[in-house]
């Protein structure tokens, strides 16, 4: 290796200085690789400043010594083939050499006055723990960087937010007056403090009836839930359920209060929301059956259908009349009214249809228009206290008629349109009433009856008019119109009702008609391929071109098939000496076919049902423990099935002095594919004994 040039010394005199200590390690190279090895002395350079006398002569020196160097290089080199021209050798005194020495001797001596070992030049050794410990330092002045990163710009600092504290309440905003519905009340702490004391609150609407929760509340009232400390990042949630009862078109709210106190505080916070309900729709259909059109002062039969939705039970139901020219009347109506509340009926329960029948008058000097309406009214507890809220609300446009004579008819209550069932009996109402100033002079008033028959073996009805019955003997005329109806005509006049004769000014005359309509073991009832009875009354009077004829109301009936329920009920006792039931249900149908059938009932007491010993011969059978509700539905019964029976085993468990009922009411519904109506009939219910 060569020794670092210096700076200030000219390239030449390097180039000679350098040849010579090349020379003399190609020499003695073993030697110097000894030595090498067995020295551990290190030798620095240090460049040393010349005045500027010494340095001239220096330069001078090693000029005229490097000129003689390079003679001897030409002349080992060139071949002595090669004639070379000889050239002159400056010879140096001894003291110019010496003088040499001193000079290169100040230039490259150390620091300490010695020379340095030009045959012996040593790399610096690495310190490995000094490695290790600057490697050591930079990872712990980078990862110290990135923890601060991370601490203070990635991550959120460890303060309290009030906008990360997030509650909502979500669930059904237009709801059905009454209805059950479930709303979640959601809750979460979106940050990196805690929240301690939490404690939820929730206002419920006015028409709110709370029925349970998925986490129990510790307030008399159920709207209060402890929630105890909610942990940084924490959430959950609380499902609220309960029935709406609301007046229709009412908008009511509910108001949710979060309370807490953050960690890192000490006083409380409170977080809020809200949720808007408005009641549109009613889980109960009410259907008035009155005639559109009727004669001031003349007496109408009225019918309300109430039908709730299929699985809803209403609690605490009042159905009143809302008519101001209406005059009720007690004597006519099923079921009576409150007592002392005319046209007002009370209901503890309504879970199955129910049909209320009346009859009463319009009076008016002037309107010829008015409206007869019905409202549901619903309470959230059995005291009733207030007005209530109002589930529904329907009603009917009448037109009012001032007339002499006023003639309605009735059947079964119904006044226009309404359903029967083979082997039911129609019994049918005339009223007349001259409300005018003079006579009805031959008087003759006729009943005119349409209905299904067959010509299958000969004419037949379907109506048995060999038992018919009426208050006055009357003729009756019988008439094929079609292959499926005949008509039966009834005349009545003075010759069987006297007062026919003359109807005096504010007379009246009634004549109640019962007619039965045939059942499966008297008729073939799928001959028949008409299934709608037909009803109107006439009155003539008076003499010659002068003679008048006003016609009733028409009333049709819709005769659906005799789909009907038994409900049997047979008592042993098991080994452990409890009473089992085995109850059967058993469907009979043999007019229609039937579709999307659906028998239940619910079960009392401390009972045990037998899932897997329940017979079914078609459809399914479901049991809510929970609920105590066993249901049966069935896709279809076709015309070629008549009978189906499902039978099951109830087990009283413990008896209750106070329990009467094993069961409630059947209640069953169907779809009569052909007369395209829904049927909808009760079952007997199962009582217990007393002994």
């Amino acid at each position: 290796m060569s020794p670092k040039k210096s700076k200030s010394q000219p390239n030449h005199q390097s180039d000679v200085f350098n040849n010579d200590i090349e020379s003399e390690q190609l020499d003695k190279r073993g030697q110097r690789k000894t030595r090498s090895s067995a020295s551990s002395e290190k030798h620095v350079f240090v460049k040393k400043e010349l005045d500027k006398d010494t340095s001239a002569n220096t330069q001078d020196v090693v000029s005229e010594k490097r000129v003689k160097h390079k003679k001897k290089n030409i002349s080992s080199v060139v071949s002595p083939s090669v004639s070379v021209n000889p050239v002159e050798e400056t010879v140096l005194s001894k003291d110019e050499e010496r003088h040499i020495d001193q000079k290169l001797t100040e230039i490259y001596e150390n620091g300490d006055g010695t020379m340095p070992d030009m045959k012996t030049f040593e790399k610096r050794k690495k310190s490995k723990f000094l490695t290790a410990f600057f490697v050591l330092l930079f990872s712990c002045v980078f990862f110290g960087v990135v923890a601060w990163l991370g601490f203070f710009v990635i991550q959120p600092q460890s303060h309290f937010s009030e906008e990360d504290v997030v509650l909502s309440i979500s669930g059904q905003e237009t709801v059905k007056a009454g209805q059950e519905n479930t709303y979640r009340i959601r809750y979460r702490n979106a940050q990196n403090v805690a929240l301690n004391n939490v404690r939820l609150e929730v206002r419920y609407p006015k028409g709110f009836q709370y029925t349970t929760s998925s986490v129990s509340p510790i307030s008399d009232n159920n709207d209060t839930w402890d929630l105890g400390t909610i942990a940084p990042q924490g959430s959950g949630y609380i499902d609220v359920t309960g029935r709406m009862f609301a007046s229709l078109g009412e908008e009511q709210s509910f108001r949710i209060f979060l309370n807490y106190t953050p960690s890192n505080f000490s006083s409380s916070f409170q977080k809020v929301a809200h949720l808007a309900l408005t009641a549109n729709e009613s889980v109960v259909r009410v259907d008035i059956n009155a005639p559109t059109e009727v004669s001031v002062g003349s007496e109408v039969g009225v019918t309300i259908t109430l039908t709730p939705e299929q699985g809803e039970k209403l609690e605490h139901i009042r159905v009143v009349c809302d008519s101001e020219l209406f005059a009720y009347k007690e004597e006519a109506s099923e079921p009576k009214s409150d007592e002392g509340r005319p046209c007002q009926w009370s209901f503890d329960s309504l879970d199955s249809v129910r049909t209320i029948t009346f009859t009463g008058s319009f009076s008016s000097e002037e309107a010829k228009q008015t409206t007869f309406g019905i409202d549901v009214l619903g309470w959230n507890s059995p005291d009733q206290t207030g007005d209530g809220y109002v589930l529904a609300h329907v009603q009917k446009d009448i037109s009012l008629v001032k007339t002499d004579t006023i003639f309605n008819l009735a059947i079964n209550g119904g006044v226009s349109s309404l359903t029967a069932e083979p082997g039911d009996i129609l019994n049918m109402s005339m009223q007349l009433r001259n409300a005018g100033e003079v006579p009805l002079d031959d008087a003759v008033i006729r009943l005119m009856i349409n209905a299904p028959a067959h010509t299958t073996g000969g004419i037949v009805s379907i109506l048995d008019w060999n038992k018919l019955d009426t208050d006055s003997d009357a003729d009756l005329i019988g008439e094929q119109v079609s292959d499926t109806v005949r008509r039966g005509i009834l005349t009545w006049d003075k010759r069987y009702i006297r007062d026919l004769d003359q109807v005096n000014p504010g007379e009246e005359i009634k004549e109640n008609i019962s007619l039965p309509i045939k059942n499966n073991l008297q008729t073939t009832l799928s001959n028949f391929d008409n299934f709608t009875v037909d009803v109107i009354a006439e009155i003539q009077y008076g003499t010659g071109d002068d003679r008048k004829v006003i016609d009733s109301n028409r009333v049709t009936l819709t005769i659906v098939s005799d789909f009907d329920l038994e409900v049997r009920d047979e008592v042993t006792q098991n080994d452990a000496d409890k009473d089992v039931h085995t109850v059967t249900w058993l469907l009979s149908n043999s007019f229609h076919e039937l579709h999307d059938i659906v028998v239940k009932a619910d079960i009392y007491g401390d009972v045990d049902i037998n899932k897997d010993a329940i017979v079914v011969p078609a459809g399914e059978v479901e049991y809510d423990t929970a609920e105590k509700k066993l249901v049966w539905t069935i896709d279809q019964m076709p015309l070629g099935v008549d009978v189906l029976a499902m039978q099951f085993d109830v087990t009283l468990l413990s008896k209750n002095e106070t329990q009467t009922q094993l069961t409630s009411k059947v209640e069953v519904r169907a779809r009569d594919t052909v007369a395209q109506t829904d049927i909808l009939t009760v079952g007997d219910e199962i009582l217990l004994t007393t002994d």
